[in-house]
């Protein structure tokens, strides 16, 4: 039997995938970049390479996101490893990031605290332009992925080895903030945590692959942020100063009001919204009279 070529891999595969997914799937199986592929149709793919990607596209067609068959996906510019242990990052996240950099920039010392860091492609992002945007003196920037998912933490650290920052984040285990033994007298924390209600993850068969725990938030989907900002109500009588960054889904704007304001009521809030117009970043400052953090 001939090998198959490119060029009649491609004319296959593109009756049964969309165009970019099936250059994507081939690219993966051969090791060759997506340029490659569209410039070289007579190059022949071996056998093992022909049953590998019949693999992955019935993978595909059964529902498997491309991030987990391809064990990567890009944000921000950069690339991350991802399995089913960890959310697929998403563009949307890249606005939180954009937003809690603006903040940090001025600040003279800051610990980075991010809250259910999945993949670490937040507070691992963050590290990569703090550093290539500003000289960090590391010694006065603390910069800590937290998750209760010891798995997710395994990724989470092979990602910043992967971009030579493992030696700058400390990646810890536990739910939350309580994996702080000592909270930092300056702190930013970034949170992406789980925001869907359940129905919300049964009417979405996209995501039906990836961890639950990473999407599922409660009844209301608001149950962790509820949790996190019980905890940050607990140093409003401390000279603690914070910022916090959360992703939220836009329908969710009015009731995280109302808990940022019954948990935290000394605060400054703010909404950002995603490409679609729609909120999806709140910062929350909180106020005090000795507050040296610098708002943007």
């Amino acid at each position: 039997m001939d090998k198959l070529t490119i060029g009649q891999t491609i004319s296959q595969y593109y009756q049964i995938l969309p165009p970019l997914e099936a250059d994507i799937l081939i690219s993966e199986t051969i090791k060759k970049s997506r340029e490659f592929i569209l410039t070289h149709p007579q190059f022949c793919l071996s056998d093992a390479q022909s049953r590998r990607l019949q693999k992955l596209a019935q993978q595909r067609l059964e529902g498997e996101p491309i991030a987990y068959l391809i064990k990567k996906q890009e944000f921000y510019g950069l690339t991350f490893y991802v399995n089913k242990r960890v959310l697929i990052p998403r563009p949307e996240t890249e606005i939180l990031v954009e937003r809690a950099l603006e903040f940090a920039l001025p600040q003279k010392m800051l610990t980075v605290v991010d809250v259910g860091t999945g993949s670490g492609c937040i507070i691992i992002t963050l590290a990569h332009l703090l550093q290539k945007q500003k000289k960090i003196d590391f010694k006065k920037w603390e910069l800590i992925g937290l998750d209760i998912s010891t798995a997710a933490l395994k990724v989470a650290r092979r990602n910043a080895r992967a971009h030579q920052l493992d030696k700058y984040i400390n990646f810890k285990q536990g739910n939350l903030l309580k994996p702080l033994k000592k909270l930092p007298q300056h702190m930013l924390i970034t949170a992406n945590l789980p925001y869907l209600t359940p129905q919300q993850f049964r009417q979405s068969p996209s995501i039906q692959s990836e961890p639950k725990l990473a999407l599922v938030g409660g009844k209301d989907g608001l149950k962790y942020y509820r949790q996190l900002l019980q905890e940050l109500s607990r140093l409003k009588y401390t000279s603690l100063k914070w910022a916090a960054f959360l992703e939220i889904d836009p329908s969710q704007k009015n009731t995280i009001i109302a808990l940022v304001k019954k948990y935290c009521p000394n605060s400054e809030l703010s909404f950002y919204a995603d490409l679609s117009g729609y909120c999806r970043v709140i910062k929350i400052v909180n106020v005090t009279k000795t507050a040296t953090l610098r708002s943007q």
